[in-house]
C-alpha cells in the first residue's frame, strides 16, 4: 500500500506560459562610482525585517530549502516582505553578512542591477547556514530597491556536507577505481554495511541511471556519509552519450560540464564543446577518484515499496541474472534528452521508400553521401545532424521548421558563459548565479540582453530571415518551459546563411514514396529523413511502468512550471516520501543534487524539511 502520505499530495498543474510571472530589467542607469560595502551592509542590516517600500514592486524572491523547507517563488513587494519577516522569524535567521568584494555592477541597454552575496545562520529544529544573492538598483531618486533576492540552504547542523568529498588514494597513491562492471558484486555480504532482509544488501539509496544526473548524485549522497549505488543499463560508463549520433557535441563550454568534486573537464587538451568520448572518460575518472558504486549492464526491473518496513525493494536484471536490493530511497535519474523519443504521427509512412528514424537512432549520414536529405526540427540535434549531412556531401540538405526558433550566437553566449565557467571558476558560486536566479530574472536578462545584440548587430539573424529560417529573441523562461526547441550556434547557422542547409517552413502533411508533402502542397524528396523533434521530458509514466500504477498515478509530472514559478519535477518532493527525479543538463545535475542530498539524509534523520504552506 502506498504512504499515507500520498493521500493528501496534490500534483502541481503545469501553467500556461502566459500565467509565469515576467520581470523587467530595472530601467535606471547603474551609477559609475558607488560605495558597494556602505550600500551592501546598511541592506544586511535591514534583512532582519523589511518594509515593503525596501523592494521593487514587482520584486521576487526564490527560496530553495532555506526558509521555505522547499522550492519557492514569491511575487511583489507586499507579498514578499510580508512572508519573508514571516520566514526569518520561524527559521530564526540571524546574523546577515554582506560578502565583501561580491557586489559587481551589471549593466544591460540603459539599465541594470547589482547583485551582491550574504550569508546567515538558521536556528531552531533545522539550525545551520544559508546564502543568498540580493540584487538592487537605484530608483529615480537615487534610494537603493531591491529587485530579487535568491536564498540557498547551504548547510544543516549535523547532516553533514554535500560539498566536499576527498578522492579515495591507496597507500601507493595510485587513485581506487571505486566502480563495479558486473551488478552482482561477490562481496556484497561485507560491503560498506551488512545483510539486510532476507540476505538482500541494504543501501541508503538507489539511484536508476547513471548519466550526469545520477552520478551527481551519487557523489554527493558519498560526501553527506550515506551508502549509495547507482544502477546502469549501458555497459559502460558514460555509455548513454558515445551511444548517441557522431556529431554530437555538447553547445556549452567543457568547465560548465564538471562533476560537483574536481574539475575532470578543464584540461587544454580537450575541445571547448565535449564529444561524447570526452565525456565518457571524464565520467569514468570521476567514479573511479571518489569510488562510487555504479553496477553496469543492469536494468532496473521493478521497485516495491514496503510500507511497513519503509523500504524500497528493487529488483534488478543484469545480463540474465536477476537480484535484489533493499533501499530507503530510490532516485530516478532516467534522462530525458535520449530517452524517450518524441516523434509526429504522420500518415503514409508505409509508401516511403527511404530511410525515417528518430535522431535517437541517427549514427551519422556517411552511407547517404550524394543522395538527399530532410532534418524534422531546427533545435540543437537538428541543427548537429543538418550539419553532419552537409559534411557527408548529401546533395540537398532540407530543415523543416514548424514555428520560429530561438538561435542564440556564440558571439553573445560564450563571453556570457565564459564569466562564470572558465578554469579558475568557483563553481558554487557560479552555480548560484546560474542557478539560483528567480526564472522570470533570467528571462528578463536573457530576452534584454540578446534583443539588444539583435539590435545592434543584426547580421547573423537577418542571414537567416533572408533565408526563410524565422527567428525568435531568446528568452530562458520559454526555453526551460519547452525544455529545449533552441539553438546554441556551435557552427551550423552559417551553413544556413550560406545555402548549404536550405529551410522548409510549414506542417508536414504525409510521407510520400519520395520524400515528404506539406500542408500547402509541396514535396520535397529525400532518401533519409531524420526526425529531431525531442524527447518525452514527462518522465512520470516510465517511473510508474518501475514502481507501479497505484504510486505511479500519483507522482509529481516534470516538465514546464507551476503556477508558482517553479520548475516542475526534479529535486523536490515527488509525492512519495522516498522517491526523488533528477534531470537536466550538468550544470543543474551538479548545483541541484547538493539539495537533494540534504534532503534525503534529512529524512533518514528523522529530520525531514517542513514545507511552508501559505
Amino acid at each position: 500500500m502506498p504512504s499515507k502520505v500520498l493521500s493528501s499530495w496534490k500534483r502541481a498543474p503545469r501553467a500556461e506560459l502566459d500565467e509565469v510571472p515576467t520581470a523587467n530589467i530595472p530601467t535606471n542607469p547603474i551609477p559609475q562610482d558607488f560605495d558597494a560595502d556602505k550600500i551592501f551592509d546598511s541592506i544586511a542590516a535591514s534583512l532582519p525585517r523589511l518594509k515593503a517600500e525596501q523592494l521593487d514592486d514587482q520584486a521576487f524572491w526564490r527560496d530553495i530549502l532555506a526558509l521555505t523547507g522547499t522550492w519557492r517563488h514569491l511575487h511583489g513587494s507586499v507579498r514578499v516582505a510580508s512572508k519573508w519577516n514571516e520566514l526569518v522569524a520561524l527559521r530564526q535567521l540571524s546574523n546577515f553578512a554582506y560578502v565583501r568584494g561580491s557586489a559587481h555592477a551589471a549593466r544591460i541597454s540603459t539599465g541594470g542591477f547589482v547583485p551582491g552575496r550574504f550569508t546567515f545562520d538558521i536556528g531552531g529544529d533545522w539550525a545551520g547556514t544559508g546564502s543568498a544573492i540580493v540584487a538592487l538598483y537605484p530608483d529615480s531618486n537615487g534610494d537603493w530597491k531591491i529587485w530579487f533576492l535568491s536564498t540557498f540552504l547551504e548547510s544543516v547542523d549535523g547532516l553533514g556536507s554535500p560539498d566536499v568529498l576527498e578522492p579515495i588514494v591507496q597507500t601507493n597513491g595510485s587513485v581506487t577505481n571505486g566502480h563495479h562492471t558486473s551488478g552482482v558484486r561477490e562481496d556484497a555480504s561485507s560491503s560498506n554495511g551488512v545483510n539486510g532482509h532476507h540476505g538482500l544488501e541494504e543501501f541508503d539509496v538507489a539511484i536508476v541511471g547513471a548519466g550526469q544526473g545520477g552520478l551527481s548524485t551519487l557523489g554527493r549522497l558519498k560526501a553527506i556519509g550515506l551508502k549509495a549505488l547507482a544502477i546502469e543499463s549501458h555497459d559502460t560508463i558514460g555509455g548513454d552519450w558515445t551511444s548517441r549520433y557522431d556529431g554530437v557535441k555538447l553547445h556549452t563550454s567543457r568547465y560548465y560540464s564538471n562533476f560537483p568534486f574536481g574539475k575532470h573537464f578543464n584540461s587544454e587538451e580537450l575541445p571547448y564543446f565535449l564529444r561524447p568520448q570526452n565525456l565518457a572518460r571524464g565520467f569514468q575518472q570521476y567514479v573511479a577518484d571518489y569510488g562510487l558504486d555504479v553496477r553496469l549492464s543492469s536494468k532496473v526491473e521493478s521497485a516495491k515499496w514496503d510500507e511497513d518496513a519503509e523500504r524500497w525493494t528493487v529488483t534488478v536484471n543484469t545480463e540474465g541474472e536477476e537480484w535484489s536490493l533493499r533501499a530507503k530511497h530510490v532516485v530516478f535519474a532516467i534522462g530525458t534528452v535520449g530517452a524517450f523519443p518524441a516523434r509526429p504521427e504522420i500518415t503514409n509512412e508505409e509508401s516511403y521508400r527511404g530511410t525515417a528514424v528518430h535522431s535517437i537512432k541517427f549514427k551519422n549520414a556517411t552511407p547517404w553521401a550524394g543522395k538527399k536529405g530532410i532534418v524534422v526540427g531546427t533545435g540543437n540535434t537538428a541543427h548537429d545532424v543538418a550539419e553532419d549531412m552537409v559534411d557527408s556531401n548529401l546533395t540537398s540538405v532540407t530543415m523543416t521548421q514548424r514555428t520560429r526558433t530561438m538561435v542564440i550566437p556564440m558571439q553573445v553566449f560564450k563571453p556570457l558563459h565564459s564569466c562564470l565557467y572558465h578554469a579558475d571558476a568557483d563553481l558554487a558560486s557560479s552555480d548560484r548565479a546560474e542557478w539560483g536566479l528567480p526564472f522570470p530574472v533570467q528571462g528578463a536578462v536573457s530576452k534584454t540582453l540578446f534583443g539588444h545584440w539583435r539590435k545592434t548587430d543584426p547580421a547573423l539573424y537577418d542571414g537567416l530571415e533572408n533565408r526563410g529560417f524565422k527567428t525568435e529573441i531568446p528568452n530562458l523562461v520559454t526555453i526551460h518551459n519547452r525544455s529545449g526547441g533552441h539553438y546554441i550556434d556551435v557552427g551550423a547557422t552559417q551553413k544556413t546563411i550560406d545555402g548549404k542547409i536550405h529551410i522548409k517552413n510549414g506542417l508536414i502533411s504525409s510521407f510520400t514514396p519520395n520524400g515528404l508533402r506539406f500542408k500547402d502542397g509541396s514535396e520535397i524528396e529525400a532518401d533519409l529523413i531524420v526526425f529531431a523533434t525531442g524527447f518525452n521530458v514527462n518522465i512520470r509514466n516510465q517511473v510508474a511502468a518501475i514502481v507501479g500504477n497505484e504510486i505511479g498515478e500519483l507522482l509529481e509530472d516534470s516538465g514546464g512550471f507551476n503556477l508558482d514559478g517553479e520548475l516542475r519535477g526534479g529535486w523536490k518532493p515527488q509525492g512519495h516520501p522516498k522517491l526523488w527525479y533528477t534531470a537536466g543538463e550538468s550544470g543543474q545535475c551538479r548545483f541541484y543534487s547538493r539539495f537533494l542530498a540534504l534532503q534525503i539524509k534529512a529524512d533518514i534523520e528523522g529530520r525531514r524539511f517542513q514545507e511552508w504552506k501559505n
